[in-house]
């Protein structure tokens, strides 16, 4: 599994939604798009950045005319349970199977999930806004990552994290929409 470069094309993947449609990556030519992974669905941490990015995504993203993709590892009876709360204005993915997390090189680390939790700030946080229920499938140690697309499918930025708490920062992200 090798990670995706800034410069690339995006893979040309095909998924299934939360909202119940199949979505395709080619389909989001034409304007920009946010791709980011997530671990698993009954995760607070993930919970909270979904929380967090919706409020962005209404206020500035969705404004600036940009398309968002959420890919969870979860099978979609996981991400009703979970996920739904959200009433997210875009689409989340279910790849249980990680046909998604390995065409992008999305990887895993003990090391990660271990740092994260020398974070209390995001886990207290996370259990403040309600988001304290813990509920694992599929691969604990799974590391986000985002990238951000451009209107031909080109990867311009690539964001792996290095550890289970991180998302690319909301300011690179508003950096990238201003530069478009």
């Amino acid at each position: 599994m090798s990670r995706l470069k800034i410069g690339g094309k995006i893979p040309k993947l095909t998924g299934d939604t939360l909202s119940g449609n199949e979505i395709s990556l080619p389909n989001y030519k034409g304007s920009p798009l946010i791709l980011s992974f997530y671990r698993y669905a009954g995760c607070p941490l993930c919970n909270l950045r979904i929380h967090d990015f919706i409020k962005k995504y209404n206020k500035i993203y969705k404004p600036a005319g940009v398309n968002v993709v959420a890919v969870f590892q979860s099978p979609i009876e996981k991400m009703e349970k979970y996920t739904t709360e959200h009433d997210a204005p875009f689409e989340f993915v279910s790849d249980p199977d990680y046909e998604w997390y390995r065409a992008f090189g999305v990887e895993s680390s003990l090391s990660g999930l271990v740092k994260a939790s020398l974070k209390p700030v995001s886990i207290l946080r996370s259990f403040t806004k309600g988001f304290g229920r813990v509920d694992p499938d599929g691969v604990m140690t799974r590391l986000p990552a985002d990238f951000l697309i451009n209107s031909k499918g080109v990867i311009e930025d690539a964001f792996y994290a290095k550890d289970v708490s991180e998302h690319i920062p909301f300011s690179r992200i508003e950096k990238w929409i201003d530069n478009m």
